[in-house]
């Protein structure tokens, strides 16, 4: 996943943050969070912080239910 922020683009992946490099599907929750469904689990990017933060557990709830997911 590549973000780019008007001036340079930055490249997350495994390496970086994400828990795997195949991104099934992303969605974008009511704060500006990207979340990104992936091979091997969920990783979250904020803008506010700029990092990315894998999800650990074998249950997530999403709300609202439903959710909606565009998958690419």
């Amino acid at each position: 996943m590549s973000k780019f922020d008007g001036i340079s683009w930055t490249t997350y992946n495994w390496s970086n943050g994400l828990v795997s490099d195949y991104i099934n599907a992303i969605t974008i929750d009511a704060q500006g969070n990207k979340w990104f469904a992936t091979a091997g689990g969920v990783s979250k990017l904020s803008d506010v912080s700029t990092e990315v933060t894998t999800i650990n557990g074998n249950h997530l709830d999403l709300y609202p239910n439903p959710v909606q997911m565009y998958f690419i």
